[in-house]
């Protein structure tokens, strides 16, 4: 009946509206408090909804990002100039000091965060933990030189 599949629904959306449906990449935090601890600013740049800054909270992770942007912030989703330019207003830095020595966007997708960061004017980091892009190049418009990884640690490196 369409009763339990609202219920059934409700309840999944709500489980997956806490931490306990969400498991973070084992070295996640401690390489945001790391980056937090070399003095940038960490944030988070999301396509989720409402729910986000509740599960980042139970998960730990706003005890270092000092932000969280949202469609619902901006209007847009990534890959979107919309979301990407909240994002860098909240870590308080104007057109003038972006650039790719001073700003970095990290994300799983091509499409969302490379695209939107490039196109934003952010230097992007590809999380590639499978090896998708091992022997193959990103597809364009993504530069050549997009940072790809395989660990979250990898940004501590480059």
């Amino acid at each position: 009946s369409s009763k339990s599949f609202s219920s059934c629904f409700e309840e999944l959306f709500n489980l997956f509206g806490t931490g306990h449906a969400w498991r973070l990449y084992p070295e996640a935090i401690s390489v945001l408090e790391d980056l937090a601890g070399a003095g940038w600013t960490v944030g988070i740049c999301s396509n989720f909804d409402h729910r986000l800054p509740n599960i980042l909270h139970q998960l730990g992770v706003m005890g270092v990002a000092k932000f969280v942007v949202l469609p619902g912030d901006c209007g847009c989703l990534k890959p979107a100039r919309g979301i990407f330019t909240t994002a860098l207003q909240r870590a308080g830095w104007s057109d003038q000091h972006v650039g790719p020595i001073t700003c970095f966007h990290v994300g799983d997708s091509v499409s969302a965060d490379v695209i939107g960061a490039v196109e934003s004017g952010i230097l992007p980091v590809l999380v590639d933990r499978r090896g998708k892009f091992d022997n193959t190049p990103l597809p364009p418009p993504a530069p050549p030189s997009c940072l790809v990884i395989k660990d979250l640690r990898q940004i501590m490196e480059a």
